[in-house]
């Protein structure tokens, strides 16, 4: 588990990545933000291709609940202990 009530969202139509079918794409994208509407706090993520770490041909989004003691370090994310207003 990445974090306590992470979850995947994807469409039921085979789409390879998130640029192979903008629309549907999009309403992917649509579905996972009324998820997260409900949460104080989170990332929602995806990837298209292998340099990207996309590891399976199908469009899903991350949807992750986040805690600021979550632990979860993103490729992006300020070092561990810098405060997000300072970086």
């Amino acid at each position: 588990m990445v974090t306590p009530g992470h979850l995947l969202v994807l469409p039921y139509e085979h789409v390879t990545d998130a640029g192979a079918v903008p629309l549907l794409s999009a309403l992917t994208m649509a579905a996972a933000s009324e998820l997260v509407a409900e949460l104080p706090s989170a990332s929602v993520s995806t990837s298209q291709g292998r340099p990207a770490t996309q590891s399976i041909s199908h469009l899903h989004l991350y949807v992750l609940p986040r805690r600021a003691d979550d632990g979860l370090v993103l490729p992006w994310s300020p070092p561990l202990g810098a405060h997000a207003d300072k970086v």
